[in-house]
């Protein structure tokens, strides 16, 4: 018997042809690996769109400030100007020391002088957070979000308690120390508390507020 392989059938014309097996696709990504996100077709960027819920676009927020109310726009910026001034020099304190110890008239012996800001006394503070959140109910109201609330009478509200506190932190220092004039010994010792630049900017920016409240209430 041969080794040679038997020849091949004879081919037959009326026999079907069987198609080719198909190979694997050679896009396919190989066996164990996951299968790459389709590419977006030219011309399309990949960035998905921004929707309402992620944020205001640019624009959306340009229209917005121009379709503001010119009131609207004050007290928004009053409110955060008195944010920022309630840095400055709110309180002050100092103490002078002048006589003629020995005899000897010497004069102003020496003096010392401190200055801290509004956030270290309770109605400095308590009206700024008053004005800013004011600023956050307008905001809140300009970008269209409904509030259980009367807008504009809210805002006036706010804007009053914050100048109230804000007259009420001119008669009450919290810097520790008694204020007074006390000599011995030819020499006098002066203690004083008052109030510096923040505390009246601050004052006249929340009342400015509070008259653009009054006059948005009007308007409505």
């Amino acid at each position: 018997m041969s080794d040679s392989a038997p020849p091949p059938p004879p081919h037959d014309p009326n026999r079907p042809q069987q198609p080719p097996a198909a190979g694997p696709d050679p896009s396919s990504p190989p066996p164990g690996q996951p299968a790459q996100p389709a590419q977006p077709p030219p011309g399309q960027s990949a960035r998905p769109r921004s929707s309402g819920a992620s944020g205001m676009t640019s624009d959306q927020l340009k229209s917005t400030v121009q379709s503001a109310h010119k009131f609207d726009l004050g007290i928004i910026g009053a409110g955060l100007l008195a944010f920022f001034l309630s840095f400055f020099p709110y309180y002050t304190a100092s103490v002078e020391t002048s006589g003629s110890p020995a005899g000897f008239d010497v004069g102003s012996l020496g003096s010392e002088s401190g200055s801290w800001s509004a956030w270290h006394g309770f109605f400095g503070w308590f009206a700024v957070l008053l004005a800013l959140a004011a600023v956050v109910v307008l905001v809140l109201r300009l970008m269209n979000i409904v509030l259980p609330v009367p807008v504009h009478l809210t805002v006036l509200g706010l804007f009053a308690g914050a100048l109230l506190c804000t007259v009420l932190a001119f008669f009450v220092n919290p810097i520790p120390g008694e204020e007074g004039k006390e000599s011995f010994g030819g020499v006098t010792i002066e203690a004083s508390k008052g109030h510096g630049i923040g505390f009246w900017l601050v004052l006249i920016v929340i009342a400015a507020g509070l008259a653009l409240s009054v006059m948005r209430k009007d308007a409505d």
